[in-house]
């Protein structure tokens, strides 16, 4: 009996969701890192036969643009930079880190002037999510702002947080 059950005994179990949206034609992996990400891309891909994935396509680099709100004080409509954020010298490779910092501030203005880019980024969108952005379009630490919670708790469904959350992440998504 030990012998057949010892190997359950390290069995690890594991969630990781994903969500598919048909109409824009995306799908989100809450994975914290790519590897996990394409885990799942590839287990769907197992399931269905074949899933042709592709990362989004944007006007500007990721790095471009969020280094051009940081430094021109201005964020995109819909959108506000907060307090947190990450640079990098392309140069060298250092790597800063500002948290709770006024990102409007002289020290954080020398960093820009010295060629530093913007790895990533906290914002807020429209009062309803705060999460952190970075080059690779990774959306990191999504929090559900107070106007998204009230919603939720106004549905008395099974499904009401699920539902919100699509339809909040469908709009997050376009402005993005």
């Amino acid at each position: 009996m030990i012998l057949e059950l010892l190997p359950r005994d390290f069995a690890k179990s594991s969630s990781t969701y994903a969500y598919i949206d048909p109409g824009p034609g995306w799908l989100l992996v809450d994975a914290a890192s790519p590897n996990k990400a394409e885990e799942v891309v590839s287990l769907i891909r197992k399931a269905v036969g074949s899933l042709p994935v592709v990362s989004p396509l944007t006007a500007q680099a990721p790095a471009f643009a969020m280094t051009g709100w940081l430094a021109n004080q201005s964020s995109p409509e819909r959108f506000v930079v907060d307090d947190e954020c990450s640079f990098v010298d392309p140069k060298t490779g250092a790597v800063v880190r500002c948290k709770g910092k006024d990102l409007g501030s002289e020290e954080v203005r020398n960093h820009l002037e010295t060629g530093m880019q913007v790895t990533q980024l906290a914002l807020t969108w429209q009062e309803r999510f705060g999460f952190s952005l970075d080059t690779g379009l990774a959306i990191r630490r999504l929090k559900y702002l107070e106007g998204v919670t009230e919603a939720a708790a106004d549905i008395e469904t099974d499904d009401a947080d699920f539902s919100i959350m699509a339809a909040e992440l469908a709009g997050l998504l376009d402005d993005l």
